[in-house]
């Protein structure tokens, strides 16, 4: 069923193909055309900004029952989306998406998103952690939001591809995949 809303929500999608990878310490700012291309700038040294950690550290508590109840029999820990935000947020750029990766004390890798496209992003992500790569779930971001996935391990790269600006609106829920 979630797979369903997830494409109903792309049907009017943007299509874009660029690539971005991150090692922790790393963000970087995206563009979108009109017609769908994706511009990454360059790739630069980054942090998390103060509302960024709290929003952390509210999915840190709530983490172990998540976890407990969704680890895979391989022990692959899934990304925990945060999806709505009550932190007050620093402004988003307009037009831009602003891409942050960051592993905590060691031990938590954050991937914070701020969307400033008035449509919803979407993209694919792959991890490489403790020498394996595997894809990993992510959900969309809101247009206008931030949004975050987190894993309580230390990921030593992440790539992301498939990035496209998708018409959406609140009653189509927040797909992943």
């Amino acid at each position: 069923m979630r797979g369903l809303i997830f494409f109903a929500a792309l049907a009017m999608a943007v299509p874009a193909s660029a690539q971005v990878t991150l090692t922790p310490g790393q963000g970087v700012t995206v563009a979108v055309s009109a017609g769908g291309k994706v511009s990454a700038e360059r790739v630069h040294p980054a942090a998390l900004a103060p509302d960024d950690l709290e929003a952390v550290g509210m999915l840190r508590d709530s983490y172990p029952a998540i976890q407990k109840s969704q680890s895979d029999p391989k022990g692959v820990l899934p990304a925990i989306p945060m999806r709505n935000s009550r932190v007050p947020a620093g402004p988003i750029k307009p037009d831009r998406i602003e891409i942050v990766f960051e592993v905590i004390d060691g031990k938590d890798s954050v991937l914070a998103i701020r969307n400033g496209y008035g449509q919803g992003l979407t993209y694919r992500a792959q991890i490489t952690a403790r020498g394996r790569t595997a894809p990993t779930d992510v959900c969309l971001v809101m247009p206008g939001k931030r949004g975050y996935e987190h894993w309580p391990y230390a990921i030593d790269r992440i790539e992301l591809t498939e990035l496209t600006l998708a018409d959406w609106t609140p009653d189509q829920g927040i797909p992943c995949r």
